[in-house]
């Protein structure tokens, strides 16, 4: 029996995410537009919406000191400067691009290519200026010197609005590769053991 390469922690914070992204992006869209009405009223949607926002920045924490202290960072975090790696960023590319049949390499503990590394190390660093956005937009009296120098509330709001975006734009894409490679990862991901490993 293969050995799945997400343990239990894995499974639950993924999952977890996956849960409070799903508010986060409900309740923000009602927050965007009341007319996008799913939760009610208003104060009900900022509730949820904010209760949710401060799970995920404590998952986030929890996440980044899993990340560091467990020695995952070393294999996982994508390096441009060493050349095969490189290579393999392009092999990736033109195997998700159907120019190639060759399967990129996999690398790290976590046996991720170089494109699904700075992939997710993008999406880490756009959840940080997202976290920093909704900040700004939660006391902006208190960042009102951060808030004039990005244009204004106004400005801040549709950054953070346009961000969501990005997220659904990287989830949509995320759930097609899971299944362009086969039931395999989803099935590991849920905890389903596999005997063959197909």
């Amino acid at each position: 029996m293969k050995k799945s390469k997400f343990d239990f922690l894995d499974r639950l914070f993924h999952w977890t995410r996956v849960g409070l992204i799903l508010f986060l992006t409900l309740t923000g869209f009602q927050i965007h537009s009341a007319r996008f009405n799913v939760f009610g009223a208003m104060g009900t949607a900022r509730t949820i919406h904010f209760f949710a926002a401060w799970l995920f920045v404590f998952f986030g924490i929890w996440h980044l000191y899993r990340f560091f202290v467990t020695g995952i960072y070393k294999t996982t975090l994508p390096n441009p400067f060493q050349r095969q790696r490189q290579k393999n960023f392009f092999q990736a590319i033109a195997y998700y691009l159907f120019l190639t049949e060759t399967r990129p390499p996999l690398d790290g503990v976590k046996r991720f290519n170089e494109l699904q590394k700075l992939t997710y190390f993008m999406v880490l660093a756009f959840a940080f200026v997202q976290i920093v956005l909704g900040f700004m937009l939660y006391w902006p009296v208190t960042f009102a010197w951060f808030n004039v120098l990005l244009g204004g509330l106004v400005w801040i709001r549709y950054w953070h609005y346009f961000l969501s975006w990005i997220f659904l734009f990287f989830l949509a894409i995320h759930i097609y590769l899971v299944f362009y490679e086969g039931t395999r990862l989803a099935k590991e991901m849920l905890g389903v053991e596999e005997k063959n490993g197909n």
